[in-house]
């Protein structure tokens, strides 16, 4: 993975305010999703917020932390914690790429597809993280 000068500075803010190295920054029109070990998650919010507050006042963007696995199913289920996702399983196509297909009711696929711009900031991650290429809904 490599990551532009932006995403980089954004790590750095994030490093300086807070005191945490996120593994990944995506950058979206207004919005910045880090990506932080399950450890340095609460100090990468702060008490009460006050870090992502104070990230979200100097950077302009609204904060999104996302917590890391190393399994990319693990990942997609947290990242996606206010959905119910019945089944997750990664599978190969015809061409060889890999995809996550999620499985979940009616309602919930609608809270997803809701929810577009995170549906598309998770994609890019597990794209960089995982070498995943699609995420499906079924």
């Amino acid at each position: 993975m490599k990551l532009g000068n932006e995403e980089m500075r954004y790590l750095q803010a994030l490093e300086i305010v807070s005191g945490v190295n996120a593994k990944d920054c995506v950058i979206s029109k207004n919005k910045l999703t880090y990506l932080i070990e399950s450890k340095d998650l609460g100090k990468a919010i702060g008490k009460n917020g006050k870090t992502v507050k104070e990230l979200t006042e100097r950077m302009g963007k609204n904060i999104e932390l996302m917590e890391y696995s190393s399994d990319a199913n693990a990942f997609v289920k947290k990242a996606l914690n206010e959905i119910k996702i019945e089944n997750s399983e990664i599978s190969s196509n015809d061409s060889g790429k890999k995809i996550v297909l999620l499985s979940m009711d009616s309602e919930n696929r609608r809270k997803l597809l809701n929810n577009i711009g995170k549906l598309k900031r998770l994609k890019d991650i597990v794209k960089r993280e995982y070498d995943i290429d699609e995420i499906r809904i079924k």
